[in-house]
Parts: structure tokens; C-alpha cells; sequence
């Protein structure tokens, strides 16, 4: 589990990341915000885990003796120190290093704390969210916000919904949840289109449907608009539209193309290429 916490002029935006036990189950939002509050009610007042940078240049203590740090965090941990600009205390120019922090960081108890500047939280917030996806962890800012949804199977996909969540394990049971909370939050806030966007092609990562039927589909998305539920599909130069009368129906279309059901293709499409602007 790692904690991250973003300062600027006594202003703090915080993170943590952990890595859930799940197995191979997917874990609602609400699920991972109660695991949240219970690590950090262990962590106590003192979550604090930079170091001195003279002694950490002098070798980091072992903060897991007996065992290793949790798979992922010690990774995460390393990247940040290599990728950030150190004790610089002035922002470099695009690329790395991304970010400042005032002293190297370390996992301690499995948690780690590194300060950066609150102007620079977004910007750095999605290159951490990034990172959390490739490695597995669970990611939740201090408002409760889920980042990142790891829990389950990592099938290659990614879904990404209306308020900025990253799901890796996406199934029936993941795009329902997702859809329901954000259409929940946005009723309530009575503002924004509830929307998923299944993405396939990720950097540095085959897609899961190269080589199949399903192997020309570049994303998918789902969103609820003023007459109903929407479905899409898109390729390099194709773009297919599907109105749907409920939920259930929405999360059944999502749902075969992630797990590569060629029926997908058969479910009622509607070529809406015409609209589409090629750029």
C-alpha cells in the first residue's frame, strides 16, 4: 500500500495506492473506499515516509524485515525517485523529471508519502494513474475518488468512466457497477453524460482481440443521453451506433466485447460513419 500525498502552500491532495486482495473477483468503488479508510486508520497520524535525503543516499533502511515490500509498491516507489526531480525545488523543463519532491521516498509499512506541488496534482495525478494501472494498484485521493479499479482479472482492456476512473478488470458485473454509480452521481449532481470507454490497444501491450473477429474494434462506449441509452463502436474508418432501451442491454453489449464474443458484431448496429469527422 502506498500513501502520496500532493502539498502546496499548506494545501494537500492525497493518494493511496494498495494493492486489494480480490483474487479473481471484481471489487465495487465502495468496497475499495472502506479498504482505504481501514489502512489509513492503521497508518494512524504519522503517514509521513520520506526520508532525510543524506540518509537515504547513505542506503534506505529495511522497512519489511523478514519479508518483501507488497509486489508493485516498491516498484512504484523506485519509479517516482527516478522519474521526479529531487531536492531541485525547480521544475524542469517537459518530460522527465515530471515532478518535484523535497526528499526521496521509501516504502515504510507498506505505505509511502511523497509531497509535490498541489498546482501540479492533475497532471501528475494521471501520469501516477497510469503507473497504478500497469502495476496493479488500487489508487483513491483523500475526497474518496477511485483513480484506478484494479480488482479481478486484468484482461488487457481498460474502462474508463465519466469522472476519470480507470477499471483494468472489465466484465458484466464491472461495466453494471460503473454505469450505475456514475448515473447515481450524476442524477444527484443533476450535471455530465454517465459514460464508459472500453479501450483496447494500450501502450506497450497487445490488444487482447488481435487476431480475432473482434481485432478491428478500436474502443467501445456506452453513455446515457437525452433519448436513452447509446452504444458504440469505432475502427480506423468505421463508426457503428446502437440506441438500446435499458441498462441491462447496454452492460450485455460491453460486456461480449470484452470477453470476445463475435456475436458482438451481430447485435443490431447501425453505420453512423457519415457523422463522424475524419481528421
Amino acid at each position: 500500500m502506498i500513501r502520496i500525498t500532493i502539498e502546496w502552500a499548506g494545501m494537500t491532495l492525497g493518494f493511496l495506492f494498495f494493492r486489494p486482495c480480490a483474487g479473481d473477483t471484481y471489487r465495487p468503488d465502495e468496497d475499495l473506499r472502506v479498504e482505504a479508510h481501514r489502512i489509513h486508520e492503521e497508518l494512524g497520524d504519522d503517514m509521513s515516509a520520506t526520508t532525510d535525503p543524506e540518509a537515504f543516499r547513505h542506503g534506505p533502511g529495511d522497512p519489511h524485515p523478514g519479508r518483501p515490500a507488497p509486489r508493485g509498491v516498491a516498484t512504484l516507489a523506485a519509479w517516482v525517485n527516478e522519474h521526479c526531480d529531487v531536492g531541485g525545488g525547480v521544475r524542469t523543463e517537459a518530460g522527465d523529471p515530471f515532478s518535484l519532491l523535497e526528499f526521496p521516498v521509501e516504502v515504510v509499512n507498506d505505505a509511502l508519502h511523497v509531497a509535490l506541488p498541489f498546482s501540479e496534482a492533475g497532471e501528475t495525478g494521471r501520469i501516477l494513474q497510469d503507473k497504478a494501472c500497469d502495476l496493479g494498484l488500487c489508487m483513491v485521493d483523500d475526497m474518496e475518488q477511485i483513480w484506478v479499479n484494479p480488482t479481478g482479472v486484468d484482461r488487457g482492456l481498460r474502462m474508463r468512466s465519466s469522472v476519470g476512473t480507470v477499471t483494468t478488470h472489465v466484465d458484466a458485473e464491472s461495466v453494471r457497477t460503473a454505469l450505475t454509480d456514475d448515473a447515481d452521481r450524476r442524477q444527484r449532481s443533476d450535471e455530465g453524460i454517465p459514460y464508459v470507454v472500453v479501450e483496447t490497444g494500450l501502450p506497450a501491450r497487445t490488444s487482447p482481440m488481435e487476431d480475432t473477429p473482434l481485432g478491428h474494434v478500436r474502443f467501445v462506449q456506452a453513455a446515457l443521453l437525452g433519448n436513452g441509452w447509446v452504444v458504440e463502436y469505432r475502427t480506423t474508418r468505421s463508426h457503428f451506433r446502437r440506441h438500446v432501451g435499458d441498462l441491462t442491454s447496454v452492460v450485455e453489449d460491453v460486456a461480449a466485447f470484452a470477453e470476445g464474443d463475435v456475436s458482438f458484431l451481430t447485435r443490431g448496429w447501425v453505420d453512423a460513419t457519415a457523422e463522424t469527422v475524419q481528421r
